[in-house]
């Protein structure tokens, strides 16, 4: 999403009751009276904590401090590492609104946000990370989100043209479409809401439109032999996981026997099917001594020896296939281009949805309980927004624990803030999520990409019980994973080796190809913490607080 700065940082310092006009002398006074030894001050609260974010987004607001300078401010003040913990910070206020009758709705909503480890949805997650306002206020970024997709809006016009003109279709459908993509040339002419409406009317359409498309045309000659090749194109590719899961599972006969099984029946189908792809017997001839040969292979997995002059299995299959892919193009063209047409729609499609407004994570059932409607429950939907509308409740309710809760909120509201100001200076995501886990004291989860396919992931967790764990992850090419695992009781160290091939299987089940998993002695220190890998520039780019 594309913000201006000054927009960004306007938005945010107009919802603090802090003076932008701050001077600098009172700035610094701000920070040395909230810094200062404890000996010498009382603890700092909430409010005055708040009071030096706002005073800091003023600051930048009128340049008088730099990004860099205000992230070593907020990096290196001691009164930034005490802002509680935000998941027992959440318990509590909970705890309070389940005796308050009147704030059912909050309670319910802040309950929405609570996410157990055990059975978090990896979907919903998604969602309200996007929406819980630690990046930006709900209503800014509905603001901006016009700007945000008007590129994207206009590069699907350019593809949808494209697609539809190779799309046999009715005329009245044609028209509807036309109609549709030519108020999608202009999105900045159009509210947010009527840009969601029109994409999804869009997609109906285009729906509408690719199954008339394949109603009209003639299956082609060779669609059931272009299907098996594409099977065993996609057989191939998962050669590397079947490999792996085979090295971690203690059912590894059973998992290779299982994908000869089927990439042989696979084999033996399109064997059948050659005398439709090539007339030529000659031609077809080392084709299915070619297939033969593999069908009569014990295992089409492993291969433990191969010599100079022979190739692998896999290198085998895929010179087979490409062999008859080719064969195919030539005796029947529509069949490979029915199935491009096919993929390009499936890749259209997700691009549409894309651009689709998430779906509220609200249950249906809660929605009905307050009688909600769909505008409620987008504001409500945002963390900082519920907290936000709490505070209104609490600074006018007479309830004798109201001050406390208040304090409560605004501590919460602080957290936010001070994300919010972190992930602005340091052009990167701070963020945290209430996670439960029972016998999780605290931890946080930092992630960032090194290389073009590296990604970096360290997860720092304090267990109640088993004391300290540090765990990094790459992931490479979108399926090869590495761990290095730091305990700090042996205990754990006991543990954890006792169920790595759990681990392992568990990654395989994912569709992750295990690499290296070690267990090494924990080290304190962060700058240690980057000697896992110490051939990787490890400055974190998405910094989850649990």
């Amino acid at each position: 999403m594309q913000i201006s700065t000054a927009l960004l940082l306007n938005a945010q310092t107009t919802t603090t009751t802090v003076d932008k006009k701050v001077s600098q002398e009172a700035l610094k006074q701000a920070f040395l009276s909230a810094t200062e030894a404890p000996s010498a001050t009382p603890p700092p609260t909430s409010s005055n904590v708040k009071e030096i974010v706002a005073n800091l987004l003023g600051s930048l607001v009128s340049e008088a401090k730099s990004k860099s300078a205000i992230l070593d401010l907020l990096q290196n003040t001691p009164v930034f590492k005490n802002l509680g913990n935000f998941t027992n910070d959440l318990k509590s206020l909970i705890t309070f609104l389940k005796s308050e009758p009147s704030l059912e709705k909050p309670l319910l909503f802040l309950q929405n946000f609570e996410k157990n480890i055990q059975s978090v949805d990896a979907k919903i997650l998604k969602e309200q990370v996007q929406n819980s306002g630690v990046f930006l206020e709900s209503k800014l970024a509905n603001t901006l989100s016009k700007e945000a997709v008007v590129s994207d809006v206009k590069s699907l016009v350019t593809e949808l043209k494209e697609h539809l003109s190779q799309t046999n279709k009715s005329a009245s459908l044609t028209k509807e479409m036309a109609t549709l993509i030519q108020k999608l040339e202009n999105p900045k002419e159009m509210l947010p809401s009527e840009l969601q409406s029109t994409l999804k009317s869009v997609l109906d359409l285009f729906r509408q439109s690719v199954k008339q498309h394949l109603s009209f045309e003639s299956p082609p000659m060779l669609k059931d032999a272009n299907q098996i090749v594409n099977k065993l194109e996609n057989s191939i590719k998962q050669m590397a996981l079947i490999t792996s899961k085979i090295e971690n599972s203690p059912q590894s006969v059973e998992i290779e026997q299982h994908f000869t099984a089927q990439v042989k029946e696979l084999l033996s189908t399109l064997k059948q099917e050659l005398p439709k792809i090539i007339s030529n017997e000659n031609e077809m001839k080392p084709l299915v001594v070619q297939i033969e040969t593999l069908v009569s292979k014990p295992s089409l997995v492993m291969q433990t020896v191969v010599t100079q002059d022979e190739l692998s299995i896999q290198d085998q299959l895929t010179m087979l296939t490409n062999r008859i892919k080719t064969q195919i193009a030539i005796s029947d063209p529509s069949a490979p281009k029915q199935a491009h047409y096919i993929d390009s729609r499936t890749q259209l499609e997700q691009r549409i949805v894309s651009l689709l407004k998430p779906e509220v994570f609200i249950s249906p059932a809660v929605m009905q309980k307050l009688s909600l409607n769909l505008t409620d429950v987008e504001m409500l939907s945002d963390m900082k927004g519920v907290l936000t509308h709490l505070h209104e409740n609490l600074t006018t309710s007479t309830s004798p624990k109201a001050n406390e809760a208040l304090e409560a909120t605004n501590k919460l509201l602080t957290q936010i803030d001070y994300h919010q100001l972190a992930s602005f200076v340091s052009s990167s995501a701070h963020l945290y999520i209430p996670f439960t886990w029972e016998g999780l004291s605290g931890g946080s989860m930092q992630m960032k990409q090194t290389q073009e396919n590296h990604f970096h992931c360290q997860i720092d967790l304090d267990l109640e019980q088993y004391g300290k764990i540090n765990m990094m992850l790459l992931l490479s090419q979108d399926k090869y994973i590495d761990i290095t695992i730091a305990t700090q009781k042996n205990e754990l160290k006991e543990k954890v080796s006792e169920h790595l091939s759990s681990l392992k299987q568990a990654l395989n089940e994912v569709g992750l190809i295990t690499g290296s998993i070690k267990i090494i002695e924990y080290k304190e220190t962060n700058g240690a913490k980057n000697d896992y890998f110490a051939d990787e520039q490890l400055n974190f780019g998405i910094n989850i607080s649990i």
